[in-house]
């Protein structure tokens, strides 16, 4: 296994990142795993420690460049210590989901140290049923979802008893001084420029080549009502605000891979629309239980899209364009949801308006860099927020949903089975509620993330889209495999709520700290 092949410096998508983030609006994103046994955080640590070398980027940190003239550059961390990422967590007893859910809602608030590598790993042991969970955090300007799932790869083992990796000793490389940093910067600015609007270019001419003999003359006639459609902003859900308070909740469930395949055979379609469809039948439930009228209305999905290249698998960064999907919400038919999106999602492929938006990206990344840190921090401060709440009233989109494919085959950590691995998203001023979806081991696993000022209800949100799936699974006949798992997003009862305020945190065998209580800060383990 070779290192994936690594940039120094940062991209202009990856540096948005960096640049447009703030307290209340980190941007990392994470993942949550359900291990059916647990592994000691020490075991975790060497095993991840020696894994390193097949992962070198998770060893580095940034270096910012004097006056922000070029986007920040990785360096290697000279006192990386796998302990400061590992950190090992007990859960008071008895240990249940809500209790696991509180806990990792919280740990997943708070931007990460920038003085480090940015990634962490909560090991967190104590679940009832003598199970374990993960929560794993790494900065979007590192990895887009396509990358951060192959980090799973690395990670996680095929077998419950695989070879163990041979450590290898890490000599970091010295970081540039402060003469070489500016004249590298100058040059790869110079560098940059010509690379970014040759690469525009080659795009403009690609997609222009779709039109070779008439051929893409149709779909140039359906640009500009699809332009048209784009330029009307969505309408205003409960959930999109622009005051965020930093605090997050979440919740996550699951359903069949085989029945969702089984929906997109029946009525047509893909399985990327088939999870649009009950997530419009999701947030259609959601809005009647608040009292809002669906009428007309539409939920308007931003869908990244990867546009990483073959010879660019298993690179990391950001390589993504998207898709904007209008979900109507109005009627009860099922189907007829399902068959709208599919229609929608056609044309927007058939105009190719992810290449479009692609380019318009790239197009951007030919700004100088202190432009482009300059305008996101404006548009993440204070002053700017509150702005964007008095007079936006009708955000650009609604909600982000990601579909990430997983490995169909089940996961190993140190022996221990993944059952499940439910992705997680950054949320953002007007967008304080997005799904990340996950295929892993035949089935389709839904993270749910939302602030508290956005939906502090979330876990409801979540039991709405189960629902919603269920309810398409019957309409396109299709026999259920299983039964949907709502189990980890139900409501904990009152006992499990005063036993979590109340137990104090314990030490472990393992010498790991204890997980707080429900209103308790975590500590880190000093294993």
């Amino acid at each position: 296994m070779n290192p994936a092949p690594l940039s120094r410096r940062l991209s202009s998508l990856d540096a948005t990142f960096l640049y447009t983030e703030n307290a209340s609006a980190p941007m990392h994103i994470g993942g949550i795993d359900i291990l059916a046994s647990m592994p000691s955080v020490q075991a975790l640590q060497a095993d991840l420690d020696a894994k390193m070398q097949f992962i070198p980027r998770y060893r580095q940190k940034l270096m910012m460049t004097p006056l922000n003239l070029g986007h920040p550059i990785w360096v290697d961390d000279a006192d990386f210590d796998i302990k400061n990422h590992v950190i090992g967590l007990t859960l008071p007893k008895p240990g249940t989901m809500a209790q696991f859910r509180r806990l990792v809602s919280k740990l997943f608030g708070g931007m990460l140290d920038r003085k480090r590598p940015l990634w962490r790993l909560y090991v967190i042991d104590g679940l009832e049923g003598d199970r374990g969970g993960l929560l794993w955090l790494v900065h979007h300007c590192m990895v887009d979802g396509v990358s951060g799932a192959e980090l799973l790869n690395v990670a996680y083992d095929l077998t419950p008893n695989p070879t163990a990796v041979e450590p290898k000793p890490f000599t970091p490389e010295p970081a540039p001084d402060a003469n070489s940093l500016l004249l590298d910067t100058l040059w790869d600015n110079f560098g940059e420029q010509i690379e970014t609007w040759s690469e525009v270019q080659r795009n403009l001419l690609g997609f222009a080549r779709n039109f070779r003999g008439g051929q893409g003359f149709p779909m140039l006639r359906e640009l500009p009502a699809m332009v048209r459609d784009l330029a009307r902003p969505a309408r205003r859900l409960p959930f999109n605000v622009y005051e965020l308070s930093g605090k997050r909740k979440l919740a996550w469930s699951s359903c069949s891979f085989a029945e969702a395949r089984a929906i997109r055979g029946a009525c047509g379609g893909t399985v990327n629309d088939v999870v649009l469809a009950a997530l419009g039948a999701g947030v259609q439930r959601y809005l009647e239980h608040h009292g809002v009228s669906a009428g007309k209305r539409s939920l308007r999905v931003m869908v990244p899209v990867s546009v990483r290249q073959e010879h660019e698998r298993g690179a990391l960064g950001n390589k993504v364009s998207m898709l904007p999907v209008d979900v109507p919400l109005a009627g009860k038919d099922p189907a007829k949801r399902l068959a709208a999106i599919t229609e929608r999602t056609n044309v927007l492929k058939k105009v190719k308006l992810a290449d479009l938006l692609s380019i318009l990206t790239q197009s951007w990344a030919g700004a100088p860099a202190p432009v482009q840190a300059l305008l996101g921090a404006v548009a993440v401060s204070p002053t700017s927020q509150t702005v964007l709440n008095a007079a936006m009233r009708t955000p650009g989109m609604n909600m982000v949903c990601t579909n990430v494919p997983g490995p169909q085959i089940p996961l190993y950590a140190q022996g221990a089975k993944i059952e499940a691995h439910y992705p997680l998203l950054p949320v953002a001023p007007g967008m304080g509620l997005n799904m990340g979806v996950f295929s892993y081991n035949h089935r389709l696993h839904f993270g749910y993330i939302a602030d508290t000022n956005a939906a502090p209800d979330v876990e409801f949100f979540a039991q709405c889209v189960d629902e919603g799936f269920a309810e398409l699974r019957d309409a396109a006949g299709v026999k259920p495999a299983e039964q949907i798992e709502i189990s980890h997003v139900s409501r904990p009862s009152t006992a499990a709520r005063n036993a979590g305020r109340t137990k104090k945190p314990r030490a472990n065998g393992n010498g790991n700290a204890a997980a707080p209580a429900a209103d308790e800060p975590a500590r880190q383990s000093g294993a």
